[in-house]
């Protein structure tokens, strides 16, 4: 893992020169609200690793992780990268996940910067609580695939 990691260090700094730059939440929608995690597994691991700038639950000034945010307050989780996740293993494709989305945040898609620009990443949860070396090797891998080494729209303010 850590020859992965100092390798997608190079490819982040080549490519995007300070990873910090680059902001994401880990929020997934449910029936009550959105839950955005403080620390999720893989997700935070690998993403604090790179340097990336993490939105928490606490930093929207939710007390614990298990906090859910209002559907109604999604614009706090406007960031350049927004990860979600699906249950494969329950049957639960991404589209379905991305209709709860649209289903609860009318406008979903047009709303915020990260599904307008193709930079929501639904990800299966085996991936994400996966705490074994392959999954956070699959992880650094994802994360550097999808922001590096692809290109990506910065979330410019006000955007």
């Amino acid at each position: 893992y850590d020859l992965k990691l100092a390798n997608a260090r190079t490819v982040i700094a080549d490519q995007i020169g300070d990873p910090a730059a680059v902001s994401m939440v880990f929020a997934d929608p449910f029936d009550e609200g959105i839950y955005v995690a403080d620390a999720y597994g893989t997700f935070s691991v690998v993403a604090d690793d790179l340097g990336f700038d993490r939105i928490t639950g606490t930093d929207l000034g939710m007390l614990n992780d298990d906090g859910q945010l209002s559907f109604e307050l999604v614009e706090e989780i406007d960031t350049d990268f927004i990860f979600s996740s699906h249950q494969s293993f329950f049957g639960q494709p991404p589209s379905q996940r991305l209709a709860l989305w649209r289903e609860n945040v009318p406008g979903f898609d047009d709303l915020l910067h990260a599904p307008r620009h193709n930079q929501h990443i639904i990800i299966d949860r085996s991936l994400v609580r996966a705490f074994a070396v392959d999954g956070m090797e699959m992880m650094l891998a994802v994360m550097t695939s999808q922001i590096a080494e692809r290109g990506f729209v910065a979330k410019a303010d006000g955007d």
